[in-house]
């Protein structure tokens, strides 16, 4: 496989994905529990044609929009459910795409001082149902006196420390790309 990434400025690139132009994309589908009517624009042989329709892997598949049909027409909640892992498997089963970006975790970095949930919501980590806990909260706070911080004897705390390297490593690679695309432009 000889791949290449080809930079095009944001309008190209909504062009070219509109008009179905590309090779490869990073991409996905949204989602909700009660799937309906937008599976079509996702999923189906006519969507795969129309210009501007989400059927970004071009789908053309009978057996797909038979399913999608069979989806939106789903009298109970328990059909519906059966409908769109149905859907699903033969969606997995074609190979459409590359999974990216999953976990089965959420990657959060804050201040210990929160109450959270004992279990994570449905839709994952939402900060609507944490609370600042009182215990916690004196804690860090006799922690933060105890460190030193910045500007304050005895130098700059771990997380300033951490901060401050991962800036560093963040401009060194930019420098280094930027510095790549100016060689490649200065030789053309």
């Amino acid at each position: 496989i000889d791949a290449r990434v080809r930079l095009v400025d944001a309008a190209q690139y909504e062009n070219r994905v509109r008009n179905f132009d590309f090779d490869m994309i990073v991409g996905g589908w949204g989602q909700s529990e009660s799937p309906g009517n937008e599976q079509r624009n996702y999923w189906t042989s006519r969507a795969a044609d129309t210009p501007g329709s989400r059927n970004l892997a071009g789908i053309k598949n009978p057996a797909v929009d038979a399913l999608v049909d069979m989806v939106i027409a789903a009298p109970t909640r328990e059909e519906l459910i059966a409908r769109t892992r149905a859907l699903d498997r033969v969606l997995l089963w074609g190979h459409y795409v590359i999974p990216n970006w999953h976990i089965r975790f959420d990657r959060i970095a804050y201040w210990n001082k929160f109450g959270l949930p004992a279990h994570t919501p449905r839709h994952g980590t939402s900060l609507n149902y944490w609370w600042i806990d009182p215990a916690k909260e004196r804690a860090l706070a006799e922690r933060r006196v105890q460190e030193p911080q910045v500007g304050e004897a005895g130098g700059r705390s771990p997380a300033v420390k951490m901060a401050v390297y991962l800036g560093l490593g963040v401009l060194l690679v930019l420098g280094f790309h930027g510095l790549r695309r100016y060689r490649r432009q200065a030789a053309e």
